[in-house]
């Protein structure tokens, strides 16, 4: 020390050079020796399925013809020149419902449920792609062990399972032309501030899931970091607004760990509870109907194969699902609506009995999709879905796209399809169910709803027999709605 202290008093500008020069490695050494060579290393091994496959949902892109600016220190100045309220952070600006409406983002006010914020990522999209981590004075194994934006909607979805984390409703792309931002529209927290137990006892629940495997927490000094502090957690304990529970809402901070174990549990239990059809010995009797994509768990019907057939369906009838509304009549677990998220719809509802949809809620949060809603209903003819449909999708539905997935034996063509605007329904037949059939039922509905078949053929998967299945497109006055 006092050798580095003589030096630094009589060659000033020569300290001052080696020190900035050696600054980015200290900032290295020290950011490893508070997190650990572990964490690094556990992220830098090879990608497991669920990796690769999760999270499901793609990103939309929201036009915001009046986004113009394209570096941080024009979005401060757009926010402050109308005299808006936000929160900044070291990472992300936070907007509330009401700073959202008064800026160039109120685009996506009313494409999800009310009261929504929006915390936008501080660096600015490249080509497709931006980093969480803001860029300035940050450690580059910070910025490589921290999830890409998209892949934090699962630790987000994480916390918002487990009670300790807002509702995480979509990761979007906001912007016009080549140049935007990423976002995180999320429930905004408008509770009273914590007192010091409710955040210590938040703290404990995510200590918790750190010691059982389920986490690791990548904040330098882990617990003891300002981000872990009580009773406000450096600004990231919150309450929520009905509750007043609490609520961490920089899920950044996270790793997750034995995923697919968690992703196992949750399937293992959802076979048990919503298995469809002829149960096995030799697939361990009560298996799941839908497969989870990712996991290794017998299923009767294998969602993948199952979408690639509907998908080329939907091509050869001309039928885009980008930024429409899906509407599921007997979802199940919900694994159909979450490839439509990946094809870009723009929210999916879907319904079935109440046990079945829990399961299908809890999966599709663990999956990484968030543009969903589901609703427990008595599946027949005669039930209205349309009730049961939130209010905010009311605008979007003229266009909507229908999936009827073998549906009609159990309950027939519901009269919901003749009220609702739909421009596509995505049909399933059912097992062996003779050709002359398929189309009896088919010429059926058409006696409701006037449209053309606009694709049609046989489709297999799992381990579920022949049917048929059709993209028919909507023709003639479609009804408004409500009606």
């Amino acid at each position: 020390m006092r050798v580095r202290n003589q030096i630094k008093r009589r060659f000033p500008e020569a300290y001052g050079t080696v020190r900035q020069a050696a600054e980015p490695l200290l900032r290295e050494v020290r950011f490893l020796s508070k997190v650990g060579l572990g964490v690094v290393i556990r992220r830098s091994v090879k990608k497991t399925p669920w990796q690769s496959e999760l999270p499901l949902q793609s990103r939309l892109r929201v036009d915001a013809r009046d986004l113009t600016m394209a570096t941080l220190d024009e979005l401060r100045r757009h926010l402050d020149e109308r005299h808006v309220q936000y929160a900044e952070g070291a990472h992300t600006i936070y907007l509330s419902p009401l700073a959202v409406a008064q800026t160039a983002f109120a685009a996506v006010s009313g494409r999800y449920p009310p009261g929504v914020g929006l915390k936008i990522v501080k660096n600015p999209l490249e080509s497709g792609q931006s980093q969480y981590i803001h860029k300035v004075g940050q450690s580059r194994i910070h910025r490589a062990v921290t999830y890409s934006p998209k892949t934090l909607i699962l630790a987000a979805n994480l916390l918002h399972l487990y009670g300790i984390g807002p509702r995480l409703y979509d990761f979007v792309e906001l912007g016009v032309g080549d140049s935007g931002w990423v976002g995180y529209v999320v429930a905004h927290c408008a509770g009273p501030a914590l007192d010091l137990e409710e955040c210590q006892r938040g703290v404990r629940r995510i200590a918790e899931l750190q010691h059982e495997g389920l986490i690791t927490i990548i904040a330098p000094g882990g617990f003891g970091h300002p981000d872990f502090t009580c009773p406000a957690c450096g600004g990231n304990a919150l309450a929520d607004t009905d509750t007043g529970s609490f609520q961490y809402v920089d899920f950044q901070n996270f790793l997750l760990e034995n995923y697919e174990r968690f992703l196992s549990d949750l399937g293992s239990r959802a076979g048990r509870d919503t298995h469809f059809g002829d149960e096995t010995v030799f697939r361990g009797g009560r298996y799941l109907y839908q497969s989870i994509p990712g996991l290794d768990l017998p299923a009767k019907r294998s969602t993948e194969v199952r979408a690639s057939f509907l998908r080329a369906l939907l091509d050869e009838a001309h039928v885009s699902l980008h930024d429409r509304i899906v509407l599921d009549y007997g979802c199940n677990l919900g694994m159909m609506m979450g490839q439509y998220l990946k094809l870009g719809a723009r929210w999916c509802h879907g319904w079935d009995f109440p046990p079945v949809v829990a399961h299908a809620e809890r999966l599709l949060l663990a999956m990484g999709c968030t543009r969903f809603s589901v609703a427990g209903v008595e599946l027949s003819q005669g039930f209205e879905g349309t009730a049961t449909l939130p209010a905010f999708l009311a605008p979007a539905l003229p266009g909507c796209v229908v999936s009827y997935l073998a549906m009609r034996r159990h309950i027939g063509w519901a009269d919901d399809l003749s009220r609702l605007p739909w421009h596509a329904a995505i049909l399933e037949g059912h097992e062996d169910e003779p050709e002359p059939v398929f189309l009896e039922q088919l010429h059926e509905l058409g006696r409701r709803v006037r449209f053309r078949v606009g694709a049609r053929k046989r489709i297999k998967d799992g381990d579920s027999g022949e049917r048929f299945a059709a993209v028919l497109v909507r023709q003639g006055d479609v009804p408004s709605y409500p009606k």
